[in-house]
């Protein structure tokens, strides 16, 4: 959930690159020489640009969403939840979240062929899967919903609001079937929830490491939305294991990880919501997670700093200081890569919402005129053994129009993937002699200008983009 943003018009866009000094290794002793591998450098230049351009097969009979809960199992993106509206702006009497915006249908989008399906959400589940921002992840068989927040029970005039305690598996084949035979009984049969306390959050992240998941931050709002007021912000990466079978959900091994400085509020670094929680290989091969951004500081502002989340035998969590990230704080598209022959993670950000823009070919921190703008930006996070630093496209290389928040990323099923959840692509296998289509964007907020007012309207996109990348000098 946003704030409210006043109206001014970002300017061009340009290079930038943020770096991390990283301390240099100590010296090997004249016996190892010989086999030590050199020391990690930082990069110089990203390998690859991103280039977005509307798909000519459009989906047939779409509506626009944002902020769902999706997965895709390399035929279908499915999408529960979210808003069929652009961004919410401020309160009124009947709050912004009305529930006649809220994306009751569990949809399902071919994005190679455009067809769109749809079915109500079962009428004993639609309160909480309904809800806008949850946190999410597909597992290759069940789509894991989590809290979220919206309206509830049959309150009018106005309506009651709530995050939801809620944990819910989808069994994604199940429900498929089920949408294209327009199965309502099926369709509920593949839902299996859980109400727990635990998982009453909205606009965090939720990843998994191994056996282990990790919600990651977020907060819960319990009443009606109203710009300015914020709700209270969890402060807590919360890290569990989950059974699925028999048609229940058992939660186990529950543990809480807080700020370990001991601050609280917008003091801490963990107060953090609508943020890119990604999926990552860290320099050694190890599976983790990267935390991109969020909001709200103590100035209202972006949080800068990544927060990194490893986990082998114990988990630590940690916040790399050294990297203070520009653009597209707000969670939205993104595509992630990694290289395995230079040990080096990339997470590519489309668009969203920044704490920076351009004016006149210079990078400038947001204004009071013009704070957490919308964007058409693109730029790059790239962790190497040498540390972690930010490369913006220039605005040249931009996105179509203000595009991205809170959208859903489709990776190319054709591609090779590093990882079992086929969310982060193999680098080293795509085509170097040409441009590859490495997936599509669908969803997510549109705006008309960088800050949003009556006068310019956001609207939540029904439009297929196609998301390709492109090597320096290649045709």
């Amino acid at each position: 959930m946003k704030k409210y943003i006043l109206l001014l018009f970002s300017g061009l866009f340009t290079l930038s690159v943020m770096a991390c000094n990283s301390p240099q290794p100590a010296k090997a002793n004249n016996d190892s020489l010989a086999t030590e591998e050199p020391a990690a450098q930082p990069l110089t230049a990203m390998p690859y640009s991103i280039s977005v351009k509307k798909a000519d097969k459009q989906p047939k009979g779409a509506f626009g969403i944002q902020s769902a809960a999706h997965g895709y199992n390399g035929t279908y993106l499915m999408m529960v939840g979210g808003r069929i509206q652009g961004f919410h702006g401020t309160a009124n009497a009947q709050g912004v979240f009305e529930s006649k915006y809220s994306n009751d249908q569990i949809t399902i989008l071919n994005p190679l062929t455009g067809d769109f399906k749809n079915m109500p959400v079962p009428e004993d589940y639609k309160d909480f899967l309904s809800a806008t921002n949850m946190e999410y992840f597909f597992d290759g068989e069940f789509l894991i919903c989590v809290g979220g927040y919206g309206a509830y029970g049959d309150y009018t005039n106005p309506e009651r609001f709530q995050t939801f305690p809620r944990i819910s598996a989808i069994d994604f084949n199940g429900a498929v079937t089920a949408i294209e035979n327009q199965d309502a009984a099926a369709l509920k049969s593949s839902i299996i929830t859980l109400e727990d306390e635990r998982f009453r959050v909205t606009g965090g992240g939720l990843e998994k490491i191994g056996d282990s998941y990790f919600l990651v931050f977020g907060q819960n709002y319990d009443t009606i939305y109203i710009g300015g007021i914020s709700g209270k912000y969890t402060e807590e990466v919360r890290q569990f294991k989950m059974n699925i079978s028999g048609g229940t959900i058992q939660i186990s091994d529950y543990q809480v990880f807080k700020d370990p400085s001991g601050n609280t509020g917008t003091a801490s670094q963990y107060h953090r919501r609508d943020l890119n929680v990604c999926a990552a290989i860290r320099p050694d091969g190890r599976e983790a997670i990267t935390v991109l951004g969020g909001v709200f500081t103590q100035d209202d502002g972006g949080w800068v700093h990544p927060i990194l989340v490893d986990h082998n035998s114990t988990t630590n969590v940690t916040i790399n200081t050294g990297l203070s990230q520009k653009l597209s704080q707000y969670e939205c598209s993104l595509v992630s890569f990694w290289d395995a022959e230079n040990k080096t993670m990339f997470h590519t950000l489309m668009g969203g919402i920044s704490a920076y823009f351009y004016e006149n070919g210079e990078l400038k921190p947001g204004t009071i005129n013009n704070w957490l703008p919308f964007t058409s930006s693109i730029t790059t996070i790239v962790q190497n053994a040498a540390g972690m630093q930010e490369f913006p496209q220039p605005e040249s290389q931009s996105l179509p129009k203000l595009m991205g928040s809170d959208a859903a990323f489709i990776p190319n099923p054709k591609l090779s993937y590093a990882n079992t959840e086929k969310t982060i692509i193999d680098l080293n296998s795509l085509d170097h002699s040409q441009a590859v289509m490495v997936g599509w964007i669908f969803g997510g907020i549109e705006a008309t200008a960088p800050q949003s007012d009556e006068f310019n309207p956001t609207s939540a996109s029904k439009v297929l983009y196609e998301v390709w990348l492109n090597w320096p000098g290649a045709n």
